[in-house]
């Protein structure tokens, strides 16, 4: 004599469903990587020395995954970087002889270099870079591929009226210069993720 309601039997399921109030129509991305293949991938986290702030510090640009990528027609070397999730580029410049990869805060796991022309903020601008990997081995990698990949690497020639080789000698004396001051400062990480 029991007669059984919605209400009296729990495990009936209810069946919603909303539909969309728009309908977005699938979009092609481009990321203008066709013409280049990757030659190294790993996983790291940026930082960029930010010497407008007052003290002047290390400020963190995102994690995500370090690519070198070499151009299928020119053999240039680009590295790429993209945040997690997002995707959005925080490093994008050309490899060049010029660069130097040294040791950060004489870590076996991070390295600094200078470029004269980082695209990431999609205006070339002089950045000094950090990096940093989860152990030494995967640092070795990098700084292993970096370099070789230098040793292959063509620098534009100088255009007449563009510059000159004394030009290219004070690029690289400023590169050392700040190198060796960036050595001599002391970075000390917050308590938590040690990435």
């Amino acid at each position: 004599m029991s007669s059984e309601t919605k209400e009296d039997n729990p495990e009936e399921e209810v069946d919603i469903q909303f539909k969309p109030v728009i309908q977005l129509q699938p979009v092609d991305v481009k990321l203008l990587e066709d013409d280049e293949e990757e030659v190294f991938k790993m996983r790291a986290r940026l930082f960029r020395f930010d010497s407008v702030a007052e003290p002047a510090e290390w400020k963190e640009r995102g994690v995500g995954d370090m690519r070198m990528l070499k151009h299928k027609t020119s053999s240039r070397i680009r590295l790429l970087m993209r945040r997690e999730k997002v995707l959005k580029i925080c490093c994008n410049h050309f490899l060049t002889r010029a660069m130097k990869l040294k040791p950060h805060a004489s870590s076996d796991r991070s390295f600094v270099w200078v470029t004269f022309a980082d695209f990431a903020d999609e205006e070339p601008k002089a950045e000094h870079l950090a990096i940093r990997f989860r152990d030494a081995e995967n640092a070795k990698a990098f700084k292993s591929k970096f370099e070789e990949l230098q040793q292959h690497v063509v620098d534009e020639p100088v255009e007449k009226g563009k510059g000159d080789s004394s030009e290219k000698d004070l690029t690289s004396e400023a590169a050392e210069e700040v190198s060796k001051k960036l050595d001599e400062l002391k970075v000390t990480e917050p308590s938590g993720d040690s990435r």
